[in-house]
């Protein structure tokens, strides 16, 4: 439902601009690693964090583009008596704006569903909520090989719902998932 929203989106934006004058479509392909953590866990840390999927590219006039990716995303933190990690099918949408020649703004909402959820080594799919909801921003840097091009990108992933249900037994506030990302692509021509 929601990834057909944000088609559905994606769609009326391209369409309804009376100012595009030639739409480019391209491929991407992304792997990164970072940190995440949870907003609420007591005497948090980071916890390695990876990214990975791919992605369609749609090239507006300059400067704007926008990109919907498929990215798998594990995310969690760790605290004193809490190992949390969570997977994650997430799909942002994010505006990409151009600031300067080869180095862009990105921003967007970004829909994750979960995977697998579990806490010091036991399965708390079932006390974790299906959904997370968060925000996505960064900047990325590319240079072109050919008609490709190869992308430097870092990601801040800000979630700004509750992903425990009332009944976690590991969790007794709420928690949001935190995630920053350095990432390597491959955009392609389609």
């Amino acid at each position: 439902m929601y990834i057909k929203v944000l088609v559905l989106i994606l769609m009326i934006l391209v369409s309804s601009s009376g100012l595009v004058h030639a739409i480019d479509f391209k491929g991407v392909v992304k792997l990164g690693a970072g940190f995440s953590n949870m907003s609420q866990l007591d005497q948090k840390r980071s916890k390695f964090a990876v990214t990975g999927g791919g992605g369609l590219i749609v090239f507006l006039d300059d400067p704007f583009s926008f990109e919907l990716d498929v990215l798998y995303q594990l995310k969690g933190s760790l605290a004193t008596r809490t190992d949390y990690s969570g997977s994650y099918l997430s799909f942002p949408l994010t505006v990409r704006a151009r600031l300067i020649e080869h180095v862009s703004l990105v921003f967007g909402p970004q829909i994750s569903v979960l995977l697998f959820a579990e806490t010091n080594q036991q399965n708390v799919t079932a006390f974790t909520k299906p959904l997370d909801f968060g925000l996505v921003f960064g900047m990325n840097y590319y240079f072109s090989v050919g008609d490709d091009r190869i992308i430097f990108e870092f990601i801040v992933d800000v979630g700004l719902v509750d992903v425990t249900k009332a009944n976690h037994p590991f969790s007794t506030s709420s928690n949001k998932n935190r995630a920053g990302y350095v990432s390597l692509g491959w955009e392609f021509s389609l």
